[in-house]
């Protein structure tokens, strides 16, 4: 499957939206920010799947670092928490935001078409 790179950046990682299969989060969904959404990023490693089928890994340093891998693509940059997004800034796909959500003990990511989408966090 083709990686659309001119809509890679996390604020666009939908490329064209393919019909998928993908949980719900519950009504008790909430927002994280600020210093509550660096502690679930910083130090850790997230993986979630697009609707399109591409796979990301998302290491998210806490000196403000991070790495991403998109299906064979890499890219670096540095990330920083928001009051109620994260926002990114790579030498490559630019620069972007995303909004995590929690529910039930679960992370989730909002994707540029506002599809949340679970994220495995290590």
């Amino acid at each position: 499957m083709p990686l659309c790179r001119s809509t890679l950046a996390l604020a666009s990682l939908a490329c064209a939206a393919a019909a998928a299969q993908v949980p719900s989060p519950p009504a008790d969904a909430r927002v994280l920010g600020g210093e509550a959404l660096e502690a679930h990023l910083a130090g850790h490693v997230l993986h979630w799947q697009s609707p399109s089928g591409h796979r990301f890994r998302l290491q998210v340093q806490r000196n403000g670092f991070a790495f991403i891998d998109v299906d064979e693509f890499r890219d670096s940059g540095s990330w920083r928490a928001e009051a109620d997004r994260a926002c990114w800034k790579w030498r490559e796909m630019g620069e972007g935001c995303n909004e995590f959500v929690v529910a039930a003990g679960r992370l989730w990511i909002r994707l540029a078409g506002g599809k949340l989408v679970p994220v495995k966090v290590e």
